[in-house]
């Protein structure tokens, strides 16, 4: 939808709801991979953009490698978290991209693309917005 940063911000303040802000560790370890959730959607730009990281399937395959090396013994007691942060930083970051244009989001098995709206990805006074929520949501668990 949007730029990097309103992916990353409304991604982590949307993890951050669900976070045990009071516990250092689970508080980082839900940034960095709401971080990465709210990003990895993105690396497919070159390939098919809204495709190959766009889609409900990559989003499960995804989370649950995060689940699998999460739950090693370092971070056992962390894994549930840790997957809940990066699983609603990428949903929300398919979602934000329905508002904007076509996300594939059955994709390599149906190609149709669906949206929710047709708003401009790089509309600032829609950014602005998104991203005061998103930091509004951050600064809420703090």
């Amino acid at each position: 939808m949007t730029k990097r940063t309103t992916h990353i911000v409304f991604g982590t303040g949307i993890s951050m709801l669900f976070t045990d802000a009071s516990d250092p560790v689970m508080l980082a370890l839900a940034v960095a991979v709401a971080i990465l959730g709210g990003t990895i959607p993105d690396w497919d730009s070159k390939a098919s953009h809204r495709g190959t990281l766009h889609n409900i399937f990559a989003l499960t395959l995804t989370s649950s490698i995060i689940m699998l090396t999460s739950n090693t013994v370092p971070f056992q007691k962390y894994a549930l978290s840790t997957t809940l942060s990066y699983f609603l930083a990428y949903s929300s970051h398919l979602l934000l991209d329905l508002l904007t244009g076509n996300v594939k989001l059955l994709y390599p098995f149906n190609k149709k693309g669906f949206h929710l709206t047709k708003i401009k990805y790089d509309e600032p006074m829609i950014n602005v917005v998104l991203l005061a929520f998103g930091i509004l949501m951050i600064l809420v668990k703090l």
